[in-house]
Formats: structure tokens, sequence, C-alpha cells
């Protein structure tokens, strides 16, 4: 990569900047990140391989985004799971940021009463029986508050989780957004193969969504109302409480799998069949059912009553019938688990877009290759073939893309914890 960055850029960096009337220190340290990577790669002083620009570079620009934080870690978290159009350096550097929150200070709670006194009114408190005022959980897009109503034996729920956006956090997202679109003008010309203002975008998009806790309210009915019976629980809404700023949900009391894995415990007879459990039901959302939770990270997990519970659906995917059994089939091949003759219409059907068709007759030579090699692990396979993907600058379609964020999230989950995530997958495979 040959990188060099135009006045001409820089200026309509500048620009975008003039936009930008809040802490502006956060975002002018941009310009000092940028000259650091210019200078990694244009260096003739040192005889660092690329690999080795790559990783320094990433470090740097993964130091920045927790620096940051808010919508520049969510940024990092989403890149960590692109191997098809980031180096392998830059995705290991942004996984370091997968179970870190954003940086930010708690928001006083008469910040937070002037919220809830907007959309429940001014005596609100006389409707609960309990509303304790320091948050459970805190976030750079929310608080989560613990409270009891008084009416709460009428809706069969005892305690509530009560989650408040913060105020003026739209504000400091859209600033974040103004900035990183004109970052995506930047970095432009050095990605040719790839729409980077459109993966920002989309980034962008679905970052200010979950800002809307009414888009999180429908996705949690839309996987909990669904026929069959999930293993994967998911918290009770209540929709009188619940508005675009404030979502109530019944109290799950129970332990995040991130403070699982922190203390060491995932490996414990009570936890290890839960956390299975988990990745199993995970997988087969994807398969079976097309439909599923779009970000499971540990702290998005929650084990209570010998059972699992999800939260926070911000994030949700879903998969067409056509798309949920071409990209099976294509995992399955990815993997090793079927003989494909034909690659070129394996890609072509499942959406894959690249200059010369004939590029996925390689990746396909690639995978049989890997197929021989039966020391390697299901990650190490799909990242080899995410690796050669981009290097011969093929597109992948966004169904796709969402699906291996979860994969990647979930193997990078079980290799932490030193569990094998190959018979989870497998099984999931023979489940569909």
């Amino acid at each position: 990569m040959h990188m060099k960055l135009s006045w001409q850029l820089l200026s309509s960096v500048i620009n975008d900047l003039g936009k930008v009337y809040d802490g502006r220190t956060r975002y002018l340290r941009l310009f000092n990140v940028l000259r650091k990577c210019e200078r990694i790669y244009r260096s003739k002083k040192t005889r660092k391989s690329l690999p080795d620009k790559h990783a320094e570079a990433a470090q740097i620009i993964a130091n920045v985004c927790r620096q940051n934080g808010a919508m520049w870690i969510k940024v990092a978290q989403y890149l960590s799971c692109r191997p098809d159009i980031l180096p392998l350096e830059y995705v290991q550097a942004f996984s370091e940021l997968q179970t870190l929150t954003a940086s930010h200070d708690t928001c006083p709670f008469d910040e937070v009463n002037k919220v809830l006194i907007n959309k429940w009114g001014k005596h609100w408190e006389n409707s609960f029986k309990s509303f304790e005022l320091i948050p459970m959980a805190s976030g750079s897009i929310a608080q989560v508050y613990k409270a009891e109503l008084l009416s709460s034996d009428q809706n069969q729920i005892g305690h509530l989780a009560v989650k408040v956006r913060v105020p003026h956090v739209e504000k400091l997202y859209e600033q974040d957004a103004i900035v990183l679109r004109a970052i995506a003008k930047c970095i432009e010309p050095f990605y040719k193969e790839f729409d980077v203002p459109a993966i920002i975008s989309e980034i962008i998009e679905t970052t200010l969504d979950e800002l809307d806790f009414n888009i999180e309210a429908k996705n949690i009915k839309l996987y909990s109302n669904r026929a069959d019976v999930r293993l994967l629980k998911v918290p009770q809404i209540l929709d009188d409480l619940s508005c675009d700023s404030i979502l109530c949900t019944e109290w799950i009391d129970g332990e995040t799998l991130k403070n699982i894995i922190k203390s060491k415990c995932v490996n414990t007879p009570q936890n290890l069949p839960l956390v299975r459990q988990f990745a199993l039901e995970m997988l087969k959302d994807i398969f079976i059912h097309g439909q599923y939770h779009g970000d499971p990270h540990p702290g998005n997990v929650l084990f209570a009553h010998d059972m699992v519970y999800l939260i926070d659906f911000g994030l949700m995917g879903e998969l067409t019938d056509k798309q949920r059994t071409t990209y099976l089939f294509l995992l399955m091949a990815m993997t090793g688990k079927v003989v494909v003759n034909n690659y070129k219409d394996l890609f072509k059907n499942a959406g894959f877009a690249a200059e010369n068709s004939e590029i996925f007759e390689r990746v396909g030579a690639l995978i049989h290759d890997l197929h021989e090699n039966s020391d390697l692990d299901i990650t190490a396979r799909l990242e080899t073939i995410m690796e050669a993907l981009r290097e011969n600058k093929v597109i992948l379609p966004q169904g796709f893309v969402g699906i291996l964020r979860v994969i990647l999230l979930l193997s990078g989950l079980f290799y932490s914890a030193d569990i094998s995530f190959e018979d989870i997958f497998v099984e999931s495979l023979k489940a569909a």
C-alpha cells in the first residue's frame, strides 16, 4: 500500500471538521494519526515488511478509537469482523476492542430525570414502588436503572430494567458521523477496490439506529414472537413505558458472559453447557431460521437460572430463504463439509462480485488445498479464505457479512476460552 495524503483531501477534512462545534480536540488528534500512518507506509529507512507496517498502523488507529470512544469503538468492532476488506493485522488489532465499551462519564440523574419527565410526566415516580437512582449499567448511549412498579403483580414482572438514552448523545454521534465520513474521503483513494464511504455510511446508519429504542423493541418482539420454542430467552418488554428514548424490560438477575470469561469460569460444569447451548442456538438461528441477534458479544449475553438470555437488540440480522440456503451451502464448502466442482457459480449465486469471475475458481482451489490441511481450525480457514477474497478485490454481499460477523465473534469467544468451536459449528450444519 502506497499511502500519500493530498492537501486537497486534508482541506476537505478540515472543511468537514468546521461543522463540528464541540469536542474538537477529540477529533484533531486524528491528523496526527493520519500523518503517523502515512509515515509508516512511506518510510524507506526501515526494512519493515508490509505486515509489520499494517500491525503498527493498526495499533495506532485502534488506540485512537479507544480514546475517542462512542461511535469510534463501534466502527472498530465492526471492522474487526471484516477480514474481507482489511488485512489480518488490522482485524486482530480491532478485535481487542470487541469487549470494550465506549469511554464515558456517568450522566447525573438530574439530567436523566429530564428525559423521564418529558416522556412519563412530572410525577412519574408515583407509579414506582422503587427506582434506584444509581445506574446498574452505563454506556455511551444509555444508562440502565433497576426499578419496581407499584402494579408489578398485574404485569407478572418483578423488577424492571429501565434503559434511558443519555441526553445529548444524538449530537455526539452526529458529530462522529461527520468526522468519520470525512476520514472515509481520505482513505478512499488507497482502497479503490472498495466503496469506503458506503461502508462507513452503513456503519453510521446502523449505529444511529441504536439510538432509537423503538427499533430495539421491535427487534425483541420479532425475535421472541416466533412460533417455535427458543432455547435463547429474551426479556419481556413493557410497551406502555417504552418509547424512542426509554426501553423498559423485565430485570434479569444474572451474570454476563463477559464477566464469566473475565473470571475464567467458562469451563465450569455449570457454565460450559450454557456457553455451548448459546453458540449452537445462535448458529441455528442463522442456518435454520434466518433471523438472528446481530451483535452477540459477551456483554450482550446473560446466564440466569440455568438459561441463556440475549439483551441489547439494537442490531438484528434477517435472511431470505434463498440467502439462508445459499450461504449455508457456501459455508459448508468453505469449511470442508461438502465438495464443490463449480465455485464460480457458487460464489455468484451467493451474490459475491468480482471484476473477473475466474477469481472464484482460484479461491475454490485455495479452499480445496485448505481441506487437505487438517490442522487448520474453522476460524483459520475462514480468515485465510477472506484474505484471498480481499486480495482479489471480491465484494461480499451484506447478508453474508452479517453472519460472518456472528461466526467470527463466536469462534473468537471459544478460542479465548480454549473450547473447540469445530464440533458446535458442525452440529449446527447437521441440524440445518
